[in-house]
This record gives C-alpha cells, sequence and structure tokens, in this order.
C-alpha cells in the first residue's frame, strides 16, 4: 500500500524526475555524446528489478538545456510490482504530462485511476487531477473521488471531493478552493 501511495504523488509530480537517476545511468555514450552536440533522443527505455523483471518501461524523450540531461516520458509507461504484476499503466501526451494512470494492487485489482486534464480557472489555465480511489480487493467499487489543482509540484485539492461507503452512498462531500474547505 505505501508504494501504491507513493506513486499516486509521482503522478501527480511527474515521474521522470523522480526516475532522472535511472535514466541517466541507462544513457550509452553514444547517446551522451549525440545530446551534447545538441540532438533529441527518443527511445524506449526499460529497466530491471534485482531479480531480472522487468520494473519500468515506456518511451523517453532526453535532451540537454542548459547543461542539464532533461528526461520526458511519453505515450504509455507500464512499472511492475515485485511479483510480475502490473503496477501502473501510465499514459503521457506529447508534453510529458500525465493524462491518465491506471494503479494496481499485487493481486491485479484496481487502487485507484487517475485523470489530468487542463481547466480554465480565474482566466488562466490550470492542470486539474481527478483522483478515483476503489474500495480494497473490489476493483470497481470507488471508495472516494478526488479533486486536485496542480501549481508545478504543489498540489492541492480542489472542487467538489465525494467519499462513498462499500454500498455506493455518499458519506460526505466536502468542497475546496485551493486547498482549503469551502463552507
Amino acid at each position: 500500500m505505501k508504494k501504491l501511495t507513493i506513486l499516486f504523488f509521482l503522478a501527480l509530480t511527474s515521474c521522470a524526475t523522480s526516475y532522472e537517476p535511472t535514466f541517466r545511468k541507462h544513457l550509452t555514450p553514444e547517446e551522451k555524446a549525440q545530446l551534447i552536440e545538441g540532438q533529441v533522443i527518443t527511445k524506449t527505455h526499460t529497466s530491471y528489478l534485482k531479480n531480472g523483471q522487468v520494473d519500468l518501461t515506456g518511451t523517453l524523450k532526453i535532451k540537454v538545456e542548459k547543461g542539464k540531461y532533461t528526461f520526458t516520458q511519453l505515450g504509455e509507461w507500464k512499472h511492475y510490482h515485485n511479483n510480475g504484476q502490473l503496477l501502473s499503466l501510465l499514459t503521457h501526451d506529447s508534453s510529458g504530462r500525465m493524462i491518465n494512470d491506471k494503479i494496481y494492487n499485487e493481486d491485479g485489482s484496481r487502487y485507484s485511476e487517475l485523470f489530468g486534464y487542463d481547466e480554465v480557472q480565474w482566466e488562466k489555465t490550470a492542470r486539474i487531477t481527478k483522483h478515483i480511489l476503489f474500495f480494497p480487493g473490489s476493483g470497481s467499487d470507488t471508495a472516494s473521488v478526488e479533486m486536485f489543482l496542480s501549481e508545478g509540484r504543489k498540489h492541492k485539492r480542489h472542487g467538489v471531493c465525494r467519499y462513498y461507503d462499500r454500498q455506493g452512498n455518499i458519506i460526505e462531500v466536502i468542497e475546496y478552493r485551493n486547498g482549503k474547505k469551502v463552507k
């Protein structure tokens, strides 16, 4: 459960930065030379667990900006539990932002799902993330639906959040604006 909770917040803050040391380690000397020359590289990245199983795989765009490597995850990424079960199926747009992330328990049942999209708020475009959490073991019975406003690496509850019991009845509805409850 701890790994799943951490994964949820990594999805919100863009996994590319958290995996940067792994991505950097997998660059070949030829790729490093191409990047220094100003080329952009797009490749399939695959990292492995100590037991030899695939840990993480997906399309990665790499470039050097101001002397630093920039890693952008593109399209579909798969992350696996130690037992080989799918942990996360994460989809990014062409700029590397999360569009959808389906997160699974070790037994294969759904843990949660996230949707990221842009929305006009206060005359500017804001990044909104909808997080749906499922009851353990059910994979379909919704426990909560929470909305987050993302500004850089900061994420605040924003919008109407709903919490359910196992029978599907709403037990609490809370509205947030910029991380604060609206009365």
